[in-house]
């Protein structure tokens, strides 16, 4: 039975989107809802500097298609293909 996520479970699992070097480097499982795919944190030698409210944070890039729409296991959802695609449609990405 394929799982179904309320528009909640997405924004809940969002906010732990675009997660910095520090949080993911904690993480072992990631997964990118822009190509759909899953992946170990460890994957992950790509970051970005972002500006944070005037705090420079590194933020990781996708492996495989160079997004930087990384979910990390602390979502407290299971990263898997399905909820990777239910954000990828409900965010447009």
């Amino acid at each position: 039975m394929e799982k179904t996520y309320s528009i909640s479970d997405l924004v809940n699992a969002k906010r732990f989107a675009y997660k910095r070097k520090g949080e993911l480097s904690r993480c072992v499982l990631c997964g990118c809802y822009s190509c759909i795919s899953v992946f170990l944190a460890n994957q992950i030698n790509e970051w970005i500097k972002i500006d944070e409210k005037d705090e420079w944070k590194d933020e990781g890039i996708c492996p495989f298609c160079g997004s930087p729409y990384i979910l990390g296991e602390s979502s407290n959802h299971p990263i898997g293909k399905e909820l990777l695609l239910e954000m990828k449609k409900y965010y447009g990405v």
